[in-house]
């Protein structure tokens, strides 16, 4: 690619760069992070209050768009759970979208569908008393993170 391509090239990627964060923001800030607020406070913690009623050394309560399941004996760590497509998600998509990476798009969307799986699975296996779980559920919580803002980054690569 030459000087005058690649003018005409980065200008068009800049706009759409800041256009895609703007619409970013406003979606998550203002449609679905009140969804998932919503599905949190009224829904998910309810539902987990009631599965680990007979348990009185689970704590669980919501924290915005996260849920937390704590232990008051401290037989496991604090466990923050946070909700498939969340910000880490829709931060990702936005910039591997903006610069067009569909294989790394294609394995984001499967591994956050498969989270409506693993984070069930993991809630089970807590709540039944397997705290040697806790661990493996925060460090699966940290690399998730960690892997989505990498993601990220690597979408801005140029294919």
């Amino acid at each position: 690619m030459d000087t005058h391509q690649r003018r005409k090239r980065y200008p068009s990627i800049g706009i759409k760069f800041i256009i895609s964060l703007g619409v970013f923001c406003l979606l998550y800030f203002f449609l679905i992070r009140p969804i998932q607020y919503i599905l949190v406070e009224d829904l998910i913690v309810p539902v987990l209050k009631l599965l680990s009623a007979s348990n009185h050394d689970i704590i669980i309560q919501g924290n915005l768009d996260d849920y937390l399941i704590e232990s008051k004996s401290n037989k496991f760590i604090n466990l923050f759970f946070n909700l498939p497509f969340n910000a880490y998600y829709c931060l990702a998509v936005t910039l591997i979208w903006v610069f067009g990476n569909s294989v790394i798009m294609r394995y984001v969307n499967y591994y956050n569908l498969a989270l409506f799986i693993i984070h069930p699975i993991f809630i089970v296996l807590i709540l039944s008393g397997n705290t040697w779980i806790a661990p493996i559920i925060n460090a699966h919580e940290i690399v998730y993170k960690a892997i989505f803002l990498s993601l990220a980054i690597i979408g801005l690569k140029r294919n």
